[in-house]
This record gives structure tokens, C-alpha cells and sequence, in this order.
């Protein structure tokens, strides 16, 4: 199988991996043990701080780009490697501002594979031969 059919593979899976974690950290938060489901409230119950905002001013756009990104990988569009890239490291930057966080096992489980394919994406775009067939091929297409 040629690395561009992986590449549009593994995007998919990255793309089915994140909504199923999100699901599963909302639909299982009640399996969590009190004082972690108290924290949870807590922080939802908590007013706004600046770093909140900061937080969401970064992420929202970025969580944009990402799905932006995943549709020209699979569309092939001639910047979308680097959107890739620079949504994935934005992302990892967001959640360090994001303070402590609470996950479920399963969303925390997804949540490692879904960092494992983000990598796989990368090294993929960037130290394969797809490096240089992705603009070639977007311009053929």
C-alpha cells in the first residue's frame, strides 16, 4: 500500500479517534469517582479568569484549523501539511495552558493514540517520500 493511501488512513482514524474521545469523556464522566466528578463541577462552576480566555482564544481557532487541516490532507491541498503541523503543536501549547485537567481511562487511552497518530501523520508529511508527492500531486489533481 503506497504511503499516501496510509496517510489518508491514518487521518481518518485521527479524525474518528478525537470525536470518539470527546464522546466518551462526556458520556462516561458519571463512572468517575466523587471527588474527581466535585473537581469537574467545581471548575465548570468557577468564573471566568483571564487565562480561561486566553485559553479558549487560542484553542477555538485551532480546533478549527485542525479539522481544516484534516480535510486538505484528504483533499490534497497544497498547504495543508503545514496547517497540520502548526494545529498540532498549537493544540499541545493550548492544553498546557489549560491547567489540570480530569479524563476519563478511555478518553485518556484515545487520547495517547490519537498522539501517536498525530506523530505518525507528521513524520509521514515531513521524512517520507510524501514530502515531495504532495504538491505534485495537488497540482496534478
Amino acid at each position: 500500500m503506497n504511503k499516501l493511501r496510509w496517510l489518508r488512513i491514518l487521518v481518518i482514524v485521527e479524525m474518528i479517534l478525537v470525536s470518539v474521545e470527546i464522546a466518551a469523556d462526556f458520556l462516561l464522566e458519571g463512572f468517575l469517582p466523587e471527588a474527581l466528578r466535585a473537581y469537574l463541577k467545581a471548575e465548570m462552576d468557577a468564573p471566568f479568569r483571564p487565562l480561561d480566555i486566553l485559553f479558549l482564544a487560542l484553542a477555538i481557532p485551532l480546533c478549527i484549523a485542525m479539522i481544516a487541516a484534516w480535510i486538505g490532507l484528504l483533499r490534497f491541498w497544497k498547504h495543508a501539511p503545514r496547517l497540520y503541523l502548526v494545529a498540532t503543536l498549537g493544540l499541545v501549547f493550548s492544553e498546557a495552558l489549560s491547567g489540570p485537567s480530569v479524563m476519563t481511562s478511555l478518553g485518556s487511552a484515545l487520547d495517547s493514540a490519537s498522539s501517536m497518530l498525530s506523530g505518525a501523520i507528521i513524520g509521514l508529511l515531513f521524512f517520507s517520500e510524501v514530502r515531495e508527492s504532495y504538491p505534485h500531486v495537488r497540482r496534478s489533481a
